[in-house]
């Protein structure tokens, strides 16, 4: 019997380091929009914050000025004070759109990485079971256990920084076939192109004649 960890797996192989990294990336790419809206709504309840105090220091002055002022420039002067109102009521307004469309955004962007993630961590699963069942079979292990579900185990039976190396080996692999066979197709279409390119050459030749 021997053991394995799944969290230094993760958190060890240069495997598990490239997913999180990756995970992080875009997760940072996702929210740099969001974090622009919500610094225009922190300055739009700046701005709400001091038009409310602007405009009821200038409601409480014209109540007490009002006395002393005539009708027609009372009248003026509550006008101009209503139309403030309104506009305020109109930034208000625009806030709470802005902060409903920024709740939608975020719940957008958590459902992205959620189903990134469950994609990432599903492959890298797959890819670790794989390696665990290599080395299985290479060795002779009779029964593997994860060590986050077993409440003792001895050190000694730990296999995972063996696990670590050879996923790594693995996954070395894979990407570097990846990487052959992409190359590969480069190869073809640049040679397909240039038949392409040569073909026309010679019939703007030949149309030449």
């Amino acid at each position: 019997m021997v053991t394995i960890s799944g969290q230094k797996v993760m958190t060890e192989s240069e495997t598990g380091k490239a997913i999180q990294l990756k995970l992080q990336d875009e997760q940072n790419k996702l929210a740099k929009p969001l974090q622009t809206d919500e610094k225009k709504i922190q300055d739009l309840e700046k701005q709400l914050i001091t038009d409310k105090e602007s405009l009821e220091k200038d409601f409480t002055e014209l109540d007490k000025a009002s006395k002393s002022m005539t009708a027609e420039a009372r009248e003026q002067k509550g006008e101009a004070l209503r139309d403030r109102a309104l506009k305020f009521e109109d930034k208000k307004r625009e806030l709470e759109r802005m902060i409903q469309k920024l709740q939608a955004q975020a719940n957008n962007l958590e459902k992205k990485m959620t189903d990134m993630y469950q994609k990432e961590m599903g492959k890298l699963d797959s890819l670790v079971k794989e390696t665990i069942k290599d080395l299985a079979q290479k060795h002779g292990w009779e029964v593997v256990l994860m060590e986050e579900s077993v409440v003792y185990a001895n050190p000694k039976v730990s296999k995972t920084p063996m696990v670590v190396e050879e996923l790594d080996k693995k996954a070395k692999s894979i990407n570097q076939a990846k990487k052959q066979a992409l190359e590969s197709n480069l190869t073809k279409v640049e040679k397909d192109l240039g038949k392409a390119a040569q073909t026309v050459k010679n019939d703007v030749e030949d149309f030449k004649i």
